[in-house]
């Protein structure tokens, strides 16, 4: 029963990724809501996790180590002006998620698909727009949403695999 319950908050997780995403494109912001809501959902994962016998360090501890560490670097890098303050919440938010098993790759595949979207973005602007008169925003919350997805089907998979 645990692992339907997991698997269905993943899908919801993917779902508002997504939706951030959009918003990101839409509007170059991503609302508060998309990262209270998927803090919330991992504080419902861990306590499914425990119900289900995992070890509390590993339920809850190491993963709010590593979401807690995301959002302190996430707000070094806001002070400096390196990222916006949408994509540190999504980012800190995805971290709890995560945990430690999985977050180098998840912060490696947000760069990666970080490149894609700002080249992505660079090419729109110089075709579509070249006398735009304001600085360019990348809308990193869609590397962060690709990432996620990324993450979301490798938790899956492994909940799959046992």
């Amino acid at each position: 029963m645990e692992q339907t319950i997991q698997i269905f908050i993943y899908g919801i997780i993917a779902a508002i990724l997504v939706w951030a995403a959009y918003s990101d494109l839409q509007s170059r912001r991503i609302p508060n809501t998309a990262s209270v809501i998927i803090f919330c959902l991992f504080i419902l994962l861990a306590a499914t996790n425990i119900i289900g016998g995992v070890d509390f360090m590993a339920a809850l501890t190491w993963p709010a180590v590593t979401g807690g560490a995301a959002l302190i670097i996430g707000l070094i890098l806001f002070s400096l002006n390196a990222f916006g303050g949408g994509d540190v919440k999504l980012i800190a938010a995805m971290a709890f998620i995560t945990g430690p098993g999985l977050i180098l790759p998840f912060i490696l595949y947000i760069a990666l698909a970080g490149g894609i979207v700002a080249l992505a973005t660079l090419a729109h602007a110089k075709f579509f727009a070249p006398q735009a008169p304001e600085p360019l925003k990348v809308p990193y919350g869609v590397a962060i949403m690709a990432s996620g997805l990324w993450v979301c089907s490798t938790l899956i998979s492994q909940i799959n695999s046992n």
